[in-house]
């Protein structure tokens, strides 16, 4: 199976004044052509920063320390110690952010937005492009996409601009998503509808997915594999179906019993132990001053 992502040992840290706070801590991912691979962690935990580096949009002052990203999709890697930009990445990797009312443009019709998106990657007559953009609203399943088209944002339900970002984000035919919590800010029937339409795309194209969460059930639907974050390191990873049922990982262990079950005898939850969060901080902090040595 063709690779079309391999995160090798990565490390990034934030500069703040003359320190370098660690972020990313030994990163190593491996995402083959076809494959949708859940990214889960608690708020805070890395995921949506490793989603930024793979996509190349870091703050100012991230510094990667080690390690380094390889594309199936451009000759360009980004290596430790610096950054190295490709215009042609932008055509093997897309994004569907997590907030569509923050992502497009207020001041702008949804059709002039597609129209420059489209742009990035496709050549062509105004007119072409505007029946582009048409179909591709059209196979995200909105009804009437030509109408839609003329519309602004502010003017569609918050799961109808969630299908705009999604047909933007196939719009370029990518190799690879990034799918930043993107059914977060949808209630749940908006969001197995939003899920089931990402699922059905992904495997027409055999496009890879990385797919960033907080939600385990969501992971259980969608995604093949799974790697779970916590103080920007990954602690377990593998085969939704084997990390579900025998998870190794204590702080696994204790996400999925935090899983409200619906099958079984209602009973008290179990929340993620104090202890366990303050001993995965301190091993971040050993595994840093190691390091340092």
């Amino acid at each position: 199976m063709k690779r079309m992502l391999a995160v090798r040992d990565l490390h990034l840290a934030m500069r703040t004044g003359e320190k370098l706070v660690p972020v990313l801590r030994g990163i190593n991912l491996n995402l083959p052509q076809g494959e949708v691979h859940g990214l889960v962690g608690e708020s805070g935990a890395g995921k949506t920063m490793l989603g930024r580096v793979i996509l190349d949009i870091l703050p100012p002052n991230a510094v990667l320390t080690a390690g380094r990203v390889d594309y199936a999709t451009t000759e360009s890697p980004i290596k430790s110690g610096g950054r190295i930009f490709s215009d042609r990445r932008r055509s093997g990797i897309s994004l569907i952010p997590q907030d569509p009312m923050t992502s497009l443009n207020p001041v702008k019709k949804i059709g002039k937005q597609m129209v420059e998106i489209l742009k990035l990657a496709h050549t062509g007559p105004p007119r072409a492009l505007q029946e582009r953009a048409e179909a591709l609203l059209a196979e995200v399943r909105i009804k009437n996409p030509k109408e839609v088209l003329k519309q602004y944002p502010h003017h569609l339900s918050g799961g109808m601009r969630q299908r705009v970002l999604i047909a933007m984000a196939f719009s370029s035919e990518p190799g690879i998503i990034i799918a930043d919590e993107p059914t977060t800010a949808l209630d749940v029937s908006v969001q197995r509808r939003v899920l089931r339409l990402i699922r059905d795309l992904q495997k027409e194209r055999n496009t890879t997915i990385l797919f960033v969460t907080h939600d385990l059930g969501v992971v259980a639907k969608l995604c093949d594999k799974v790697s779970l974050m916590h103080s920007g390191m990954i602690l377990e990873q593998g085969l939704v179906s084997e990390v579900f049922h025998s998870p190794s990982h204590p702080y696994t262990q204790s996400l999925l019993k935090a899983i409200p079950r619906y099958d079984q005898p209602r009973e008290k939850l179990t929340p993620v132990a104090e202890d366990l969060q303050s001993q995965l901080i301190d091993e971040a902090r050993k595994y840093d001053q190691q390091r340092q040595v």
